[in-house]
């Protein structure tokens, strides 16, 4: 569908008219300059169709492409006689191969491929309706790029879908990395597609290759050893009153990070900060 076959309506709005099985017409807001991809106002057409759809079947400014349902598509529906509306997923969502290995925030190393093995469904009970929901075990070290610092996020979403196209690309280190065209890579200047990489630019990349995949590893139980391992170096353990104390010493930013890891295996603990000076006789 061409912006041709739109009627325009108003200032930057045009109408799909309602034709064959759609239950109502659609309604795009885009302005004169703006192309439409003829597939997202063809999935327009197709929300149109959804059983108890109310009065358009409406293409926000960004529409595009997604999975059945546009991304930029908005639409609501009739509570007893509409559908559930499906959240959207577009095609620009990155995508690596099965095999590529993913760490985890507690540095296991699983195929990508793998970890919907390792969801946890759970039902949940929303306006009478009994609702499959999908979570994950684990949480996965990403880059925060506002305060270069890595932070474990949880899983939103897992999806897999058939590639035209696989790029690999070799690196000096001897990494092969293999990726769809829409998968982007971190570089000295931002991120950047494959087809904008330059030979011999550097992409950054961890070389941690993890531990080998296992059963999911019990979440308080590696928190646990995650701390004795830095008590080891910097702090300690000792007994007062029958009770088991532990003192661990560092910056205030991993002292927060160590702080909110306690809270979740139900330890309480305290920041403190003091003031020393300190005269250190040596032979010289």
């Amino acid at each position: 569908m061409k912006k041709e076959d739109l009627k325009k309506i108003g200032e930057n709005i045009y109408e799909i008219a309602k034709s064959g099985n759609m239950n109502v017409p659609g309604r795009i807001f885009i302005s004169e300059r703006m192309i439409v991809e003829d597939n997202a106002s063809e999935q327009i057409r197709n929300v149109a169709q959804l059983p108890g759809i109310l009065k358009y079947s409406i293409g926000l400014t960004d529409m595009h492409v997604g999975y059945g349902f546009p991304i930029g598509g908005v639409a609501a529906f009739d509570l007893k006689k509409g559908v559930i509306s499906p959240g959207g997923v577009g095609y620009d969502i990155n995508c690596l191969t099965g095999d590529s290995k993913i760490l985890t925030e507690f540095g296991q190393s699983i195929p990508i491929k793998d970890f919907e093995k390792h969801a946890h469904k759970i039902n949940i009970e929303q306006n009478g309706m009994v609702l499959n929901q999908i979570e994950f075990l684990t949480r996965l070290p990403t880059l925060n790029f506002k305060n270069k610092k890595i932070e474990n996020k949880k899983i939103e979403f897992f999806m897999s879908k058939e590639a035209n196209e696989i790029y690999e690309i070799k690196l000096n280190s001897g990494l092969r990395i293999k990726a769809t065209k829409e998968h982007p890579f971190l570089t000295k200047e931002g991120m950047k597609s494959i087809f904008d990489l330059k030979d011999r630019e550097n992409l950054a990349v961890n070389l941690f290759e993890g531990i080998k995949e296992s059963e999911i590893i019990d979440k308080k139980q590696a928190i646990s050893l995650k701390l004795l391992g830095y008590m080891f170096g910097d702090g300690c353990l000792y007994e007062s009153k029958k009770k088991i104390y532990g003192a661990i010493y560092g910056t205030k930013e991993d002292l927060k990070v160590i702080k909110n890891d306690l809270k979740e295996i139900n330890v309480n603990s305290n920041i403190y900060s003091r003031k020393r000076d300190h005269e250190i006789k040596t032979k010289y």
